[in-house]
């Protein structure tokens, strides 16, 4: 099969239904579906009809402890022998060096951590500067303090001088106010996954990326991939993106947008094949980071995802152009997610992944991944009880401030493969903390039960369907599930006038 580019309808490696995804407007990309307008008679059923409506959905600062992500270069000849020790005393539970490289002019690294939120809001809160001060005053603080760095945090630099903050520069503003900024930004990676393969094509789009000046890296844990400019230059801007230009672009005007079309020429999941049939615990899926260089300026990493299965592929690729989720979110969803799978065939997973673990599982259910779900819920089997309940990540349907629990969110997805991804693991798994999250005879506020939530979906019955007959204990629950105020899905659905479809009629037969 052939991967397409979204801008340029190039070929890339991947299925055809990848194709076709990657190449989709946004209009043909699966639509949320109506809400029946009814007149609500009972908390309850308010209750269900505003969840319909708003769909909430998992923000991905809600673990925890939570990923900061900087990028660091130090005026050095020399990498670091063992880059992650420098990080270890700096951040509560873990810390992840994702590239180290040398360049001619010092040495850069990309480093993401998770901290405590107490400790991320610290930080954050003073920028680049609060990340700075960070290392100066850490247990290594004569390592760093000996190094002339510069620590970018988005797109706000800190640069210190003999142990010490001696300017604060934003990315944006850099070089005279009546030209353009030195320093290259990358605002977007399209495709933003791919497949493991010997050659493929890309398009980056952002900020200083059209003059010849520039260059391109792709960088992993071994290193670079070959990279060969094909294309630099401008292109007309969509409305949307030139509302969005004419408020934050620096030096240019709105109309264009600056873009490089890069050949990455090596196998970017470096023998991930081999790896996983040799019983290595590095799983199939890797993250690797496109970066552009201008002088002695670099931008910051920007990540892609890799993966040798075409369904994940299919997924991640959702999240191209959804419009509830930010640059910076995307970025922390596909280097987790990475981050993660990388366990799913390690004997070992360390608790502190537990948040990450529940956050990218709300992402699938919300997005309706059935694949994706199927690895993390690999992941999760892993960890024992008293991991999930040494984080404190709290379960249940019932807890009202997240919105809405993993099988909740499922529902909404409308995805039939994802439920049968679920649900016969919550059949497997009782004793498993996440069986709060999961178990469909789980009550919510009001005593609503997913199947509950299930009969007002416009969806033919689809998802009533696949809950009462995919396990024994929900048989039953079509006509014998009661809410706080008596009414029983069945109820629900000849109150929506919902009951019309087959499968409805189906289900007030077999259980009315």
């Amino acid at each position: 099969g052939m991967l397409f580019n979204a801008a340029n309808s190039i070929p890339l490696t991947g299925s055809h239904r990848v194709q076709e995804l990657a190449r989709a407007p946004p209009a043909s990309r699966p639509q949320v579906p109506s809400v029946p307008s009814v007149q609500v008679s009972t908390p309850a059923l308010r209750w269900c009809v505003d969840v319909l409506k708003s769909r909430p959905r998992f923000a991905f600062t809600e673990p925890r402890f939570r990923p900061v992500m900087f990028s660091l270069r130090m005026d050095t000849e020399d990498i670091p022998q063992d880059p992650q020790l420098l990080f270890t005393d700096l951040f509560a539970e873990e810390c992840d060096v994702h590239i180290a490289y040398k360049k001619q002019n010092g040495v850069y690294m990309y480093v993401s951590a998770r901290c405590s939120t107490a400790q991320h809001e610290t930080i954050t809160a003073d920028g680049a500067r609060g990340i700075a001060d960070w290392l100066l005053n850490s247990a290594r603080a004569e390592f760093w303090q000996s190094l002339r760095l510069e620590v970018q945090l988005g797109k706000e630099i800190a640069i210190t001088d003999k142990g010490a903050v001696v300017e604060i520069i934003n990315g944006d503003a850099l070089g005279c106010a009546c030209s353009k900024p030195l320093r290259p930004s990358i605002d977007s990676v399209r495709p933003l996954c791919l497949l493991d393969s010997l050659q493929s094509i890309i398009n980056v789009e952002g900020e200083v990326l059209g003059d010849s000046m520039v260059t391109f890296d792709c960088l992993g844990p071994s290193g670079f991939h070959p990279v060969q400019t094909m294309a630099q230059g401008n292109r007309l801007a969509s409305s949307d993106e030139r509302h969005v230009l004419a408020d934050h672009a620096v030096g240019r005007g709105p109309d264009s947008v600056e873009f490089g079309m890069l050949r990455l020429c090596s196998p970017l999941g470096e023998g991930i094949n081999e790896r996983v049939e040799a019983e290595n615990p590095i799983t199939n899926s890797l993250t690797r980071f496109i970066i552009a260089y201008r002088g002695q300026f670099a931008s910051h990493p920007k990540p892609l995802f890799v993966t040798d299965c075409a369904i994940c592929a299919e997924e991640v690729l959702q999240l191209e152009d959804d419009p509830k989720i930010s640059a910076d979110e995307l970025d922390t969803i596909l280097i987790e997610l990475a981050a993660v799978l990388k366990y799913e065939r390690a004997p070992h997973v360390p608790w502190a992944v537990v948040p990450s673990v529940y956050a990218l599982l709300s992402v699938a259910c919300d997005k309706g991944w059935s694949m994706v779900t199927s690895r993390l819920l690999v992941v999760a089997s892993k960890l024992e009880n008293a991991q999930w309940n040494t984080v404190g990540v709290t379960f249940g349907a019932g807890n009202v401030s997240r919105g809405c629990a993993l099988l909740q969110r499922a529902i909404l997805s409308e995805s039939r493969p994802l439920l049968n991804t679920l649900l016969p693991w919550v059949n497997s798994n009782p004793e498993h903390p996440l069986f709060a999250e999961l178990n469909p005879l789980a009550e919510g506020p009001y005593g609503v039960t997913s199947v509950h939530l299930s009969a007002l979906l416009q969806d033919d019955g689809k998802m009533a369907a696949c809950l009462t007959g995919s396990l024994p204990l929900t048989c039953n629950m079509w006509a014998n599930a009661r809410d706080h105020y008596q009414m029983s899905p069945s109820d629900y659905a000849k109150l929506l006038a919902t009951s019309r479809s087959r499968r409805l009629h189906a289900l007030h037969r077999l259980h009315v």
